[in-house]
């Protein structure tokens, strides 16, 4: 009827796949319905078709400027730097990611020095895109991942320490490092056999997350 659906793009381009109608001219009470993944997925279109123009010219038709060699990267810049500033005034905990995959997705954001922590550890892995810390990173950290995907993402992180163990109980204490994988094997993390305790709660999981990447970024230091 009168509700035109949005052009072919934004349905490619959003994270929600499903598509979203609106009128031309929505009103206050349209707006104020539209769903939380509708207007999330519409924050995350405008970023991938945000631009900067760089210059412009005076043209006599309706006395305006015309502005042109526009620029995709530093409107992007401009646009997540406002979009993250109005997510953290109305105390979202999303933010518009900057680095690598999360780039103009939304991403949950911490209010923790790790949360800067995280994203330097993807930074540094920028040139391995098939590094499982970073890859473990993004899916935790990504807007609506569930408790299966937040186990798996722990999971990942300890098969990057395993490897380590020997050395880490050298250079820490043997009984800290005993402890920090008794974590994953006591709870359901990398098994779900009978002796295994459930985790459901999401705050136990993020506690976890955040101990096993700073273990991960400390022993990075310790080696450097």
């Amino acid at each position: 009827g009168d509700l035109d659906p949005f052009p072919p793009p934004l349905n490619r381009t959003a994270s929600d796949p499903h598509p979203h109608r609106m009128s031309e001219e929505p009103d206050k009470a349209q707006a104020e319905e539209l769903e939380e993944a509708a207007i999330y997925s519409l924050v995350e279109f405008f970023h991938d078709n945000a631009s900067r123009p760089r210059s412009t010219s005076f043209h006599s038709f309706c006395d305006g400027l015309h502005y042109r060699d526009h620029s995709a990267e530093s409107g992007q810049v401009i646009y997540r730097w406002r979009v993250n500033s109005l997510l953290e005034a109305h105390n979202v905990p999303l933010r518009l990611g900057a680095v690598g995959e999360e780039r103009g997705r939304l991403i949950r954001h911490f209010n923790s020095p790790l949360n800067k922590l995280a994203t330097q550890q993807i930074e540094q892995r920028a040139e391995l895109p098939q590094d499982e810390v970073a890859h473990a990173i993004r899916m935790f950290r990504k807007n609506g991942a569930s408790l299966a995907e937040k186990r798996a993402a722990i999971a990942l992180l300890y098969g990057e320490l395993e490897p380590k163990r020997k050395r880490m109980e050298k250079k820490l204490s043997s009984n800290d490092v005993s402890d920090l994988f008794r974590i994953a094997n006591k709870f359901s993390i990398r098994h779900r056999g009978q002796d295994q305790e459930d985790l459901r709660g999401s705050e136990y999981l993020d506690w976890i997350f955040w101990t096993v990447i700073a273990t991960i970024e400390l022993m990075d230091a310790l080696d450097r």
